[in-house]
Order: structure tokens, then sequence, then C-alpha cells
């Protein structure tokens, strides 16, 4: 997010963007468009974005700056580990958190399509496709 009267960025953490824009930006919206931060899954929605962070965000972000095979690994694992509980997950329902599509969707989406055009190829995360995690 750009402050623009200075020009400078004042928020680029998806983190606490995207909570911050579902809440307070809300009265920008359409009606019909859907809620995607409920305040009855606010504290769950929260915690599997941090999830998401944690298992994909960051080692993508770390594995380019690994100085052994053993730290590639451990990072590969907990970002595949972390794409196989979200498959299984999905599996049985549409979204993270059942039927409604949240925040925490929106994160991942962004997470899966950089996938292939970024992450398997020049952060080497090349386990497995993407279209057979599981």
């Amino acid at each position: 997010m750009v402050d623009c009267q200075t020009g400078k960025v004042v928020n680029g953490e998806s983190g606490t963007l995207l909570p911050e824009l579902a809440t307070e930006w809300r009265a920008y919206f359409s009606q019909h468009a859907p809620d995607v931060f409920p305040e009855a899954q606010r504290s769950a929605i929260l915690a599997m974005n941090q999830q998401i962070i944690d298992n994909l965000s960051k080692p993508v972000n770390a594995i380019n700056e690994v100085k052994s095979q053993a730290e590639y690994e451990q990072l590969s694992n907990q970002f595949f580990g972390q794409l196989s509980e979200f498959d299984q997950r999905l599996a049985t329902q549409s979204f993270l958190f059942g039927e409604q599509v949240t925040l925490s969707d929106l994160l991942l989406f962004v997470r899966l399509v950089r996938f292939d055009l970024v992450y398997y190829f020049q952060n080497k995360l090349n386990q497995k496709k993407i279209d057979r995690v599981s």
C-alpha cells in the first residue's frame, strides 16, 4: 500500500494488509462481494494466514540463502508438507474453511499461482509438480 501524498510504501505485508483491506475498506466493496473475513472466523483465519506465511512464504524466501543440502531439504520438506496438508483439507471442501472463500484462500491462491511460474524453477522447489502434491 502506498501513501498517495508522499509516494512512500506504508505497508507491504500481506499478513496485515489483507485483514485491514477486508475490514476498513468494506464500505467500498460491492454489496454482493463475499465477506472474506467474517468476524466469527477472524482468529482462525489469522492463524491460517500465519501458517501460510510461515510454511509457504518464508521457506521460499529462505531457500535461496541455504548453505547446505540439509537446510535445503528442511525448507523444501516444510513447504511441500504444508502443501500436502492443504491438499488433504481441500479434497473434501471447496475452500480452507468450508464452502465460503476467505482471506486465507486468497493468500494461498497467490502462492499456488506463483509456484509453477517462480518457485519450481527459481527456488528449485521441484520435489513434486504442484498438480501432484498429496
